[in-house]
């Protein structure tokens, strides 16, 4: 497999666990000069096959973001396993606010949701409101929170907490709304700091709130994990609905 590949108005570094040091910045540098010559507008590197990210792979996928955004490109990470991810954690490695998404077709609907530069409107107050009308605002979405999240020093692990719980709550206005809203915030009680996540559409709303909550429950004939998932990964959970006007979600995450 190529190490290195263009895609339309991107490219694609492949980083593979045989590579050595050597290789990696040798890797670097290649996928820069790409960047210069064909204007790309994002780059995406792909981790899925690597086993260990050690302080010189991060490394060079955090100069990789830097010198592209210098040339104006966007960067995304794709493919990180959750043992990776676990072990970068306990090391106290990070990308320092490159995104990750699960895979290429993510990343390149994230770099496409950033160039159209369509979405979130600021609301004042550090809120943010993105639309949801279709799939790519669930990653924008998603991708907000965890940016957000990490600015306000949440953990990886509760970053990713947040980031999932939104995309379960983006994913609902989707599929059962047609269309609907999510609302990020930056709260605060006391010597605490979270963040607020509301979703709201005004879509056919729920009959029956409690059946709704219930693990494996679904209308749709989905897995059913959408509510009762977030409320597992949230501090805490409300939920309005009225049939016929429509629901809204309203959820706090603390930082620990």
């Amino acid at each position: 497999m190529e190490a290195i590949l263009k895609q339309g108005r991107y490219v694609i570094a492949t980083l593979q666990p045989s590579f050595s040091d050597d290789e990696l910045r040798g890797l670097c540098d290649a996928l820069v000069a790409q960047v210069v010559q064909h204007r790309v507008r994002g780059v995406i590197v792909d981790v899925t096959a690597v086993d260990v990210m050690d302080s010189c792979a991060t490394r060079t996928v955090r100069d990789i973001g830097r010198m592209a955004r210098e040339c104006g490109a966007d960067t995304i990470v794709c493919g990180m396993r959750h043992d990776v991810a676990f072990a970068m954690d306990q090391l106290g490695l990070s990308f320092d606010g490159i995104a990750t998404v699960a895979d290429r077709y993510e990343g390149v609907l994230l770099l496409e949701s950033r160039a159209s530069e369509r979405g979130a409107v600021a609301m004042g107050d550090g809120k943010v409101c993105v639309p949801i009308a279709r799939s790519e605002d669930i990653v924008r979405a998603r991708q907000l929170g965890r940016t957000m999240a990490g600015e306000l020093g949440f953990s990886p692990r509760d970053v990713t907490l947040i980031a999932t719980a939104i995309s379960e709550l983006a994913r609902n206005i989707l599929q059962y709304a047609g269309e609907g809203e999510i609302e990020l915030s930056a709260i605060a009680s006391g010597q605490e700091q979270g963040l607020a996540v509301v979703a709201t559409d005004r879509g056919p709303g729920i009959e029956n709130v409690q059946r709704a909550l219930q693990r494996g429950y679904s209308t749709s004939g989905g897995l059913g994990l959408g509510l009762p998932g977030v409320r597992q990964l949230v501090d805490d959970f409300r939920i309005e609905s009225t049939p016929g006007r429509g629901t809204t979600v309203s959820t706090q995450k603390w930082r620990r």
